[in-house]
């Protein structure tokens, strides 16, 4: 893929919290930027809640991810964040 291919995020993904979030941003170099931000060279991400999805009396819980950074920057951690990210169950 080429560099133009990785931009920024703003999503809401189910099934991940928080925390596990944060471990994924060390994973990728990541340290504590102040004010809920988290990133490293050229890149940063932050976590904030979103609504929980629900459907009948099943409730999952959601998180809203936002990243950001250069192109190559995101080049270089998308596919790396893009493998943590995947979720088995369809």
């Amino acid at each position: 893929m080429a560099d133009s291919d990785f931009g920024p995020l703003d999503v809401v993904l189910p099934g991940i919290t928080p925390w596990l979030m944060g471990e994924y941003f060390k994973d990728l170099g990541g340290t504590d930027l102040g004010d809920g931000w988290s990133g490293a060279d050229g890149w940063r991400a932050r976590v904030l809640p979103a609504e929980d999805f629900v459907i009948g009396s099943i409730r999952a819980g959601r998180i809203r991810l936002q990243l950001e950074g250069t192109p190559e920057a995101l080049a270089r951690i998308r596919p790396q964040l893009d493998l943590k990210l995947i979720r088995g169950g369809g």
